[in-house]
């Protein structure tokens, strides 16, 4: 089984951004992955098994994303497998 730590550059509404790199725990090297297919900022990062999902976080300054992204590491690719939807109540 491989380890890895997943993270995302950027700096809030200044530099929205899409690039993600992957550290391989195995052999102690960094690499860029696929980028997100969306810029964010502050999104949260779930591990889950082979994978990681992606979801919140904001696309400018105050929408929220409503994308949940899926990568797998074995293909590298990025899937939407569903949608958030953000509300509040007054």
């Amino acid at each position: 089984m491989q380890f890895y730590i997943v993270v995302q550059n950027g700096a809030p509404l200044t530099h929205l951004c899409f690039q993600v790199y992957i550290f391989n725990m195995a052999t102690d090297t960094w690499r860029p992955g696929p980028p997100l297919p969306e810029r964010l900022y502050y999104p949260a990062y779930l591990p889950y098994e082979n994978s990681f999902i992606v979801f919140g976080g904001f696309v400018d300054g105050s929408f929220a994303s409503t994308n949940i992204w899926f990568f797998n590491y074995e293909d590298e690719e990025w899937d939407v497998i569903g949608q958030v939807y953000h509300f509040s109540i007054n």
